[in-house]
Protein backbone atom coordinates (compact mmCIF):
# COMPACT_ATOMS: atom_id res chain seq x y z
CA UNK A 1 0.00 0.00 0.00
CA UNK A 2 1.52 3.24 -0.96
CA UNK A 3 2.12 6.26 1.69
CA UNK A 4 -0.73 8.66 2.21
CA UNK A 5 -3.42 6.24 0.86
CA UNK A 6 -6.41 4.97 2.74
CA UNK A 7 -8.84 6.39 4.91
CA UNK A 8 -6.93 7.10 7.94
CA UNK A 9 -4.66 9.62 5.82
CA UNK A 10 -5.15 13.19 5.95
CA UNK A 11 -2.87 16.17 5.63
CA UNK A 12 -0.82 17.25 9.06
CA UNK A 13 -3.01 19.91 9.88
CA UNK A 14 -6.12 17.79 10.41
CA UNK A 15 -9.16 18.45 8.82
CA UNK A 16 -9.38 18.30 5.57
CA UNK A 17 -12.97 18.66 4.94
CA UNK A 18 -12.63 21.99 4.36
CA UNK A 19 -15.33 22.60 7.82
CA UNK A 20 -13.48 24.00 10.78
CA UNK A 21 -13.60 22.17 14.19
CA UNK A 22 -16.93 24.80 15.22
CA UNK A 23 -18.85 22.42 12.81
CA UNK A 24 -18.54 19.80 14.92
CA UNK A 25 -21.35 19.02 17.43
CA UNK A 26 -21.99 16.00 19.91
CA UNK A 27 -25.72 15.53 20.32
CA UNK A 28 -26.45 13.54 23.17
CA UNK A 29 -29.10 10.28 23.05
CA UNK A 30 -31.24 10.83 26.00
CA UNK A 31 -30.78 8.05 28.17
CA UNK A 32 -33.70 6.50 30.30
CA UNK A 33 -33.70 8.62 33.33
CA UNK A 34 -31.54 11.36 32.83
CA UNK A 35 -33.29 14.82 33.20
CA UNK A 36 -33.48 17.24 31.13
CA UNK A 37 -31.04 19.92 32.34
CA UNK A 38 -28.84 17.16 32.55
CA UNK A 39 -28.96 16.39 28.97
CA UNK A 40 -28.65 20.03 28.22
CA UNK A 41 -25.39 20.31 30.48
CA UNK A 42 -23.75 17.16 29.25
CA UNK A 43 -24.49 18.52 25.52
CA UNK A 44 -23.15 22.33 26.43
CA UNK A 45 -20.21 20.42 28.17
CA UNK A 46 -19.00 18.34 25.59
CA UNK A 47 -19.51 21.12 23.27
CA UNK A 48 -17.48 23.82 24.58
CA UNK A 49 -13.36 24.53 23.34
CA UNK A 50 -12.26 25.15 26.59
CA UNK A 51 -13.22 21.96 28.28
CA UNK A 52 -11.59 19.77 25.22
CA UNK A 53 -8.77 22.40 24.88
CA UNK A 54 -8.30 22.21 28.91
CA UNK A 55 -8.13 17.92 28.52
CA UNK A 56 -5.87 18.62 25.70
CA UNK A 57 -3.64 20.20 27.66
CA UNK A 58 -3.66 18.27 30.98
CA UNK A 59 -5.57 20.79 33.46
CA UNK A 60 -8.92 19.33 35.33
CA UNK A 61 -11.37 21.75 34.09
CA UNK A 62 -11.71 24.56 32.17
CA UNK A 63 -11.44 27.32 35.15
CA UNK A 64 -7.43 26.84 34.91
CA UNK A 65 -7.72 29.46 32.12
CA UNK A 66 -9.57 32.27 34.63
CA UNK A 67 -7.39 31.09 36.87
CA UNK A 68 -4.11 32.11 34.43
CA UNK A 69 -5.73 34.91 33.43
CA UNK A 70 -6.11 35.99 37.15
CA UNK A 71 -2.38 34.96 37.59
CA UNK A 72 -1.20 37.32 34.54
CA UNK A 73 -2.73 40.18 36.16
CA UNK A 74 -2.05 39.73 40.03
CA UNK A 75 0.93 37.47 40.27
CA UNK A 76 -0.26 35.14 42.95
CA UNK A 77 0.73 31.54 42.05
CA UNK A 78 4.06 30.66 42.77
CA UNK A 79 6.37 29.20 39.92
Amino acid sequence: MAKGTGAGSGSAKGNTSGRGQRDLKVRVKTAKGRKLSSKLWLERQLNDPYVARAKREGYRGRAAYKILELDDKYRFLVP
